[in-house]
């Protein structure tokens, strides 16, 4: 891909501004046009970010970490008819569009947090996502996403810190629980 924008340009260009900053605003503010740029350059996309688990709906494919588990990036797939329960992400992050429309929901935790497992959410807006188009989060968004359509749905999703490390949760609206997102 001589010509084209790459994941290791967007790699250099994530450490280019997060050294020079650690504030997430403006971290997500220089980052938004390249990582635009990678979701919309179709010569990086491989075969095999089409597949997802059949059971769990969804996959996650990593494509950059760094040693100290910082400046993650991953493409991320959602079956057609399946969702992504209320999470954060405890670091900032971008979430790009690439093939088919999904939709975001936001949400807002208005208990005060004192009950160890409990949390009570309140949903405060919808956003159809497609191609193209960026979601910028900070550390304590809680959103959601569903698709809704009958493809596919994929993004390029940019972290401060992965998953794993930044102890990323999951919500339940309903049971008004909150657990470690990667617990089962």
């Amino acid at each position: 891909m001589a010509d084209g924008y790459g994941l290791n340009d967007l790699i250099h260009e994530m450490r280019r501004v997060t050294a020079k900053t650690q504030l997430p605003a403006d971290i997500l503010r220089h980052l938004t046009a390249p990582a635009r740029r990678l979701a919309l350059e179709p010569a990086w996309l491989e075969p095999r970010f089409h597949d997802c688990d059949p059971v769990a709906g969804f996959a996650i494919h990593p494509l950059h970490e760094e040693p100290d588990h910082s400046l993650s990036v991953v493409l991320a797939a959602l079956l057609p008819g399946r969702d992504l329960p209320p999470h954060n992400h405890k670091t900032w992050a971008l979430q790009v569009g690439i093939e088919s429309y999904s939709l975001n929901l936001a949400w807002r935790r208005i208990d005060d947090g004192s009950r160890p497992g409990h949390a009570e959410l309140v949903e405060t807006g919808r956003l159809s996502f497609g191609p193209g188009d960026v979601l910028a989060f900070m550390p304590e968004d809680i959103h959601s996403i569903v698709n809704a359509s009958s493809q596919l749905a994929l993004s390029l999703n940019l972290y401060g810190v992965s998953y794993a490390a930044a102890q990323s949760e999951k919500f339940d609206p309903r049971a008004q629980t909150v657990k470690p997102l990667l617990a089962p």
